[in-house]
């Protein structure tokens, strides 16, 4: 039997606002130009594929970062979330 588990990795939204909002949310302009504000984490998981069960790690959060106007993106809370699952 193979005892090899994969890491799956996905970034997936959980919050959009028009109005609600907080220092934390990444931004991007609407087609109106109006700010759309958003929260986004990057999850992982462990998986078999000849197991049915799958066990969730912890997510990464996808945020604006402290003192950048730029928002963050999937491919740096992949480097932390990769990061801090070697710890």
């Amino acid at each position: 039997m193979d005892n090899h588990f994969l890491i799956a990795l996905d970034g997936t939204g959980f919050f959009s606002s028009d109005k609600v909002h907080c220092a934390n949310c990444c931004i991007k302009e609407t087609k109106t130009g109006a700010p759309q504000y958003y929260h986004q984490m990057m999850c992982g998981a462990l998986v078999h594929p000849s197991k049915k069960i799958v066990l969730p790690l912890a997510p990464e959060p996808i945020m604006q970062q402290d003192g950048t106007d730029k928002n963050d993106c999937e491919r740096n809370a992949s480097k932390r979330f990769l990061e801090d699952l070697r710890r």
